[in-house]
């Protein structure tokens, strides 16, 4: 006796894994949804070397994290799924010219800061986006980054040592490139970074993408567009912690820019 078709349709969608977090950027609002995200420019109370963390991009002084729509918004968008986007911008400070202004946001922190809201430990984390950049090295030094953060961060765990996984890195000086990455204490990539290109000299600033990892207790998997380009075993990483993450979405400049 055959299986009706329905039961079939039925019993996939009840494999199907569950969706703990999720945000088209598609509703009403200009900005994105503070019970979903925090900006980086929120302060931590009584931890000043988070709050500084918080408002500046370590890896270059020239640059301010703010939370205006001069900087981050939610935009009509034809190339999006569902025809609406969230826009990070990077600019010149109006009152620095050597400034430079942008923004980052993390997941589901209100403004008590209670980070633990917004974290995840194993399954898989995604984003679609479309990256900066454009012909003619119009995108040198600009560097977008999806990647996880551990959420210890907030009470003293500093970098490296609270963990990371970089979902993906883009260089804009390689609009074709990008690099994935896990860091922990007393390790800093190195061996556990990956790099993956798109084919035929294409670019990350031209189509969107999607951009993932899978995370289970015995290995970390990066896939670009549904395709695995790096599998990390847990005999790799084993002997470094990687408890609970925030996910961080953000854009920065490098430091080889220059204006």
């Amino acid at each position: 006796m055959r299986t009706p078709l329905r039961f079939l349709e039925t019993l996939e969608s009840r494999i199907q894994p569950a969706v703990n977090f999720s945000d088209d950027f598609n509703s009403f609002l200009v900005q994105p949804d503070t019970s979903k995200w925090a900006h980086y420019q929120q302060n931590v109370v009584g931890k000043p070397y988070n709050a500084d963390w918080l408002s500046k991009d370590y890896n270059n002084a020239n640059v301010k994290y703010t939370n205006t729509t001069s900087t981050l918004s939610i935009v009509s968008d034809a190339g999006a799924l569902d025809g609406k986007a969230l826009k990070m911008t990077l600019i010149r400070d109006p009152n620095s010219p050597t400034q430079f202004l942008s923004s980052e946001i993390a997941t589901a922190i209100p403004s008590t800061f209670n980070i633990q809201s917004g974290t995840v430990q194993y399954g898989r984390i995604e984003v679609r986006a479309k990256l900066p950049g454009g012909p003619g090295a119009s995108g040198y030094g600009v560097f977008p980054s999806f990647y996880l953060l551990g959420s210890n961060v907030n009470t003293g765990a500093h970098w490296p040592i609270c963990g990371e996984i970089d979902v993906f890195e883009n260089k804009g000086s390689t609009p074709g490139q990008i690099q994935s990455a896990i860091h922990g204490p007393g390790y800093t990539g190195h061996e556990l970074t990956t790099t993956t290109d798109l084919p035929d000299g294409e670019a990350f600033y031209s189509a969107y993408h999607t951009f993932a990892v899978d995370w289970a207790p015995n290995a970390i998997s990066f896939s670009l567009d549904g395709n695995i380009y790096k599998t990390l075993p847990q005999q790799m990483w084993q002997t470094r912690q990687l408890g609970k993450l925030v996910q961080m979405l953000g854009q920065r400049l490098s430091t080889t820019h220059s204006s």
